[in-house]
């Protein structure tokens, strides 16, 4: 059963932690997903423009679990990718995965 267009499964967030700079994501191809890319922040954000869907996915036992759908929250004139919400002004994608040489968010949610 397809989640999604896409399924984000890893996230890069700069220093400060509240913005994500890139993601990890594979095409929901129905009863897999396919091998993953990086894609910048804005890249994503102009997908969901364009229409395509979003979640968010762990593996867990080898098999990928469906996370929250992915959605562009507006907080004043800035735009942020977010699985809920919430009015604040970072981007927040849940517990996913660090990718390599980026910066855990800080515990703020």
């Amino acid at each position: 059963m397809r989640w999604a267009t896409y399924v984000i499964t890893a996230v890069g967030y700069d220093g400060s932690g509240k913005q994500i700079v890139e993601v990890e994501v594979r095409e929901d191809l129905d009863t897999t997903l396919d091998a993953p890319s990086v894609w910048r922040r804005q890249s994503v954000i102009q997908a969901i423009r364009n229409g395509f869907t979003f979640v968010t996915a762990f593996e867990r036992a080898g098999s990928w679990h469906r996370g929250a759908k992915v959605e562009i929250v507006r907080v004043g004139f800035e735009e942020f990718l977010r699985t809920d919400a919430n009015q604040e002004r970072a981007d927040n994608l849940g517990e996913l995965p660090v990718l390599s040489g980026h910066h855990r968010p800080s515990a703020r949610w």
